[in-house]
């Protein structure tokens, strides 16, 4: 009776460890997933903080420049 209880834990715990393997697999791919798409995106994220530094600047002179 115990080494059938214990082979049914064994088998339990067997069972939860290939769900948490599995768990991980899907992480690491979607991590993969979410990278490249980052990566696709860093071209607009350069351009997007290009322009508010020239804005930023546009701004500066505009208010170092003296009213008329």
């Amino acid at each position: 009776m115990r080494l059938r209880k214990a082979q049914q834990e064994i088998e339990d715990l067997q069972q939860q460890l290939a769900t948490l393997a599995n768990a991980c697999l899907q992480r690491d791919a979607r991590m993969v997933e979410l990278e490249a798409k980052l990566a696709e995106l860093e071209p607009y994220r350069s351009f997007v903080e290009q322009v508010r530094v020239r804005i930023r600047r546009r701004e500066e002179h505009e208010q170092d420049a003296p009213s008329s």
